[in-house]
């Protein structure tokens, strides 16, 4: 009898090296996934950032773009004001002289003229010049700097438009970044809302359905209109139209979405039909799909199961146990099924002396005591 005990208690050790080496590879394995998804976070919030920092980069360039346009406008006011006075001085020599080509054509066929009556028309046309005022000799000197001033902003607003147009590609690529990984994510949200569901009402049916913006199709019917139309704008006003699109409508052209809720045993679709209690469950369902595909690295749920009854509850005990794999919930309940399905409970006593104490305690090492 005792060889036979020695030989039972070694076959036990092995088993549990056995046991423990395997535990160790497999939290080995859960250690290289939790690092693979840190990465991918990582990596998805410089994303989020690279975009905020290029949405805020295209608002302080649009800024600067209406300033620029508020000068241009100014000069080009003042360059027409000084071209009208300059023509209005023209055709008053016109009247008086007749033309420089007049003039010239008179000479090559008059050899002879009187002297003094030419000087007399000069000392005449000199008297009507100086009741004209002649020319500001300051205004050619104004219109130099004016045109240099304007050759300057022109070279501005093309590096600027050089630049909305970079920003633009970037921001499409970007565009189609978000919406195919929206698309995909949406796809198994959608799933697992209608399996949370499912479990939730123990049947039924439910599905999630996007909402696009009804602009977005007619602006694509008559794409190919604007784009000719288009191409008679300036380049100026078309950069502007650009960004005013880019600002109304996000990546992925959704307006909204829309819950569609089938509880066994009943026929309406809408939420809005639905009773408190299952808008709650439905609610409930709609927040554990998303968790399940984006999972945060902790939830705190404050007393969600308060209006459920003890079979719903452990429903929702049993889908946050299968959840708790890939984050952290912080429950606050008063509910035994949530408390059953707890790692560690803490609660809040009050003793004779009225003064509140914390009590915690780890249902994995009571467990274990109990099986010892």
């Amino acid at each position: 009898e005792q060889s036979s005990d020695e030989f039972d208690f070694k076959k036990f050790e092995e088993e549990e090296k056995s046991l423990e080496a395997d535990l160790k590879n497999t939290q080995e394995e859960i250690d290289l996934k939790k690092d693979n998804l840190n990465k991918l976070n990582l990596e998805e919030e410089k994303k989020r950032s690279k975009l905020f920092a290029l949405q805020k980069d295209m608002q302080e360039m649009q800024m600067e773009i209406n300033e620029l346009n508020s000068k241009l406008q100014n000069i080009k006011i003042s360059s027409t004001r000084y071209e009208t006075k300059l023509e209005d001085l023209e055709i008053e020599i016109r009247e008086e002289l007749g033309g420089l080509g007049e003039v010239k054509n008179y000479k090559n066929e008059v050899e002879e003229f009187d002297l003094d009556e030419r000087r007399a028309k000069v000392l005449n046309i000199k008297k009507q010049l100086e009741q004209i005022g002649g020319i500001d000799p300051q205004i050619e000197e104004e219109y130099n700097s004016t045109k240099e001033r304007f050759d300057f902003l022109s070279g501005q607003i093309s590096d600027f438009t050089n630049t909305v147009d970079s920003l633009t590609k970037i921001i499409r690529e970007l565009d189609l970044t978000i919406k195919a990984k929206f698309d995909k994510e949406f796809k198994v949200i959608a799933g697992k809302f209608e399996d949370y569901f499912k479990i939730l009402f123990n049947g039924g049916k439910a599905k999630i359905i996007k909402v696009m913006d009804e602009e977005m199709g007619e602006e694509d019917k008559s794409k190919e209109k604007k784009e000719e139309d288009q191409k008679n704008e300036a380049p100026a006003l078309q950069d502007l139209k650009k960004i005013k699109f880019l600002q109304k409508h996000n990546a992925t052209g959704l307006a909204g979405i829309e819950i569609q809720a089938t509880p066994p045993g009943k026929k309406i679709g809408s939420v809005s039909m639905l009773s408190g209690g299952e808008r709650a469950l439905t609610a409930i369902a709609l927040i554990c799909a998303i968790i399940s595909s984006n999972p945060s690295p902790f939830v705190v749920l404050d007393e969600v199961d308060a209006a459920l009854d003890e079979a719903n509850s452990e429903r929702l005990a049993k889908i946050l146990d299968e959840l708790s794999q890939k984050t952290q919930f912080i429950v606050i309940t008063h509910n035994r099924a949530s408390m059953r399905r707890a790692n560690i409970l803490y609660g809040v006593t009050m003793g004779d002396d009225g003064v509140s104490k914390l009590l915690s305690v780890k249902l994995d090492d009571v467990g274990s005591v109990e099986k010892f």
